[in-house]
């Protein structure tokens, strides 16, 4: 393209429109230079299996090479699945966004998109993976979309296990319940103490300071365990939870209340009006001004 650019074709909301139609769309944008196409899910509406068929569809029905993409909406938390298997199905290029953060809903998970490509499909990727904590942390605390627990790949939960079954599990073999290594992400697995805790967690411990428990302690101490956990008051959390409501309402949205005030604000300015003598040349010559505290006047 001129001066060098590259230009990718965003074709919104594309994967509702006939492959058939967009096969000729797509070849013509490819002879006039673009270096891609991207299709679009633009609200969210396909399956992995709608995607797969849409994608083969359209290639199948162009007649030169282009680099297809993919463009994915979360609205039924299908983003991620779909990008795939776009991928999976021919695309190449790859749109997604960090946490996920975008309109309504959000797209396809940039940390998740990574990690499913890299350890899944062994996709030749050069992304750092050491860095999607640090990146996902800063785009939460500088949008305030605040990260949940549970989110995948960076949640603060994904590499803790409670469960005595999973923790005893996990003592023999991490890979028995982790599918994800967290080494490369530079994470590290934790056991946590919980109402759902085993004895077993509550041993390693202990051993750790070099104490040799009967099963009979252990049991004490776990059963101590689990009826504080249960009996936590939960007040702290619903505070908590009201706060997170009154951020979210406040800062990622703007109040009719702001917004009124600032129209009344510039309603009310006094409205500048050019004070000074204009005088037009004859012919094709320039126009001058003349700074004056009289009436503007025009003459030839």
């Amino acid at each position: 393209m001129a001066k060098g650019l590259r230009v990718h074709f965003v074709a919104e909301d594309s994967v509702r429109a006939d492959p058939r139609q967009l096969a000729p769309l797509f070849d013509r944008v490819g002879e006039l230079g673009a270096v891609s196409a991207i299709v679009c899910d633009t609200v969210g509406v396909m399956t992995p299996q709608t995607m797969d068929h849409h994608v083969r569809a359209l290639r199948d029905g162009m007649k030169r090479p282009l680099d297809l993409g993919i463009h994915c909406h979360n609205d039924y938390g299908l983003a991620t699945a779909n990008t795939l298997s776009a991928v999976g199905a021919g695309c190449t290029v790859v749109t997604s966004t960090v946490n996920g953060l975008g309109e309504r809903a959000g797209n396809a998970m940039f940390e998740e998109v990574v990690c499913a490509l890299d350890d899944l499909y062994q996709a030749k990727l050069t992304i750092d993976k050491m860095t999607l904590m640090r990146l996902s942390d800063a785009v939460a605390q500088a949008s305030g979309m605040f990260i949940v627990p549970t989110k995948p790949v960076v949640g603060h939960n994904v590499f803790r296990h409670e469960s005595g079954v999973h923790v005893d599990g996990m003592l023999k073999d991490p890979s028995t319940y982790e599918s994800i290594c967290p080494k490369p992400l530079g994470r590290a697995h934790e056991f946590v103490l919980g109402k759902h805790s085993g004895g077993g967690l509550i041993s390693l411990m202990l051993a750790e300071k070099g104490i040799a428990a009967a099963p009979e302690l252990t049991q004490r101490i776990l059963d101590r365990v689990k009826a504080a956990k249960v009996s936590t008051n939960k007040a702290a959390i619903r505070v908590m939870a009201a706060r997170l409501t009154e951020l979210w309402s406040r800062y990622l949205s703007f109040s009719d209340e702001e917004f009124w005030a600032i129209v009344y604000e510039e309603m009310s300015r006094p409205v500048a009006r050019p004070r000074g003598r204009s005088t037009l040349a004859k012919g094709t010559q320039p126009i001058t001004m003349r700074a004056s505290r009289s009436r503007n006047r025009a003459s030839l």
